[in-house]
């Protein structure tokens, strides 16, 4: 049975705010966790808030280390 969790607006943003890089420019940022976990939109926005690129990788790349290096 899929579950799911609300992520209020107001805490991703406060979140996304109060990062120690907030506007620091960013050239790439690897978007490392699941797209099914919470913490990914931290990723994915403080990302789109610099305009950084973001770079998604497979899942079989991300679980092998050195292919993910390469």
């Amino acid at each position: 049975m899929p579950k799911g969790v609300e992520m209020p607006h107001s805490s991703l943003m406060n979140l996304i705010c109060s990062s120690p890089e907030c506007g620091a420019p960013k050239r790439r940022t690897l978007q490392f966790t699941t797209l099914n976990f919470d913490v990914s939109f931290q990723e994915l926005f403080s990302c789109w808030r610099d305009g950084g690129l973001l770079m998604l990788v497979r899942e079989e790349i991300r679980a092998d280390f050195s292919e993910l290096l390469d």
